[in-house]
Parts: C-alpha cells; structure tokens; sequence
C-alpha cells in the first residue's frame, strides 16, 4: 500500500498525511476479526474484474489511449492491449 500511494501522491497530488491516515484505517479493517472478506469472494468473477470497463483496467486504457469497444468493455476481451509489446 505504501508503495502504490506513493505513485497516487507523486503523480495525482494526493496528500501524504491523509493518504498515510487512510492506509492505517485499511490495515485496522484486516485487523478486525469481525470484518470478513474471504478468499472466495474475493476471487470470484475474475473476468469481470479483468474487463476493460471495470476499476482495475480502464484507467490503465485511458492512459494507454486505448478505447475499447462495447463488446471488449464487457468481456475483457481487449485488457492485453494495455501491455506494452
């Protein structure tokens, strides 16, 4: 976590002591033995989370300049694209 936020504070100006605050809050949650997040759920849909419109690829097309199409947004068909060849 330390490392991605310090790419979201360099690159997007995100506060350091907010940022710092909000990873401490995050770990607290792991902690907490009441908060359940198993590894089923967790892994489950793995293409969905993959697909060009969902929160993990899109940024990483748009700053690749790559607009995927309807069908790829849905199915993840086009995700590899965002690689470098």
């Amino acid at each position: 976590m330390e490392e991605s936020g310090a790419v979201l504070i360099k690159r997007y100006g995100f506060d350091a002591d907010k940022h710092a605050a909000y990873i401490q809050k995050i770990l607290g949650r792991f902690e907490n033995p009441y908060l359940k997040d198993d590894v089923e759920r967790v892994g489950r849909q793995p293409l969905r989370k993959l697909s060009a419109g969902d929160r993990l690829i899109k940024p990483l097309l748009g700053y690749a300049g790559i607009q995927p199409s309807a069908q790829e947004s849905d199915s993840g068909d086009c995700w590899c694209n965002a690689l470098p060849q």
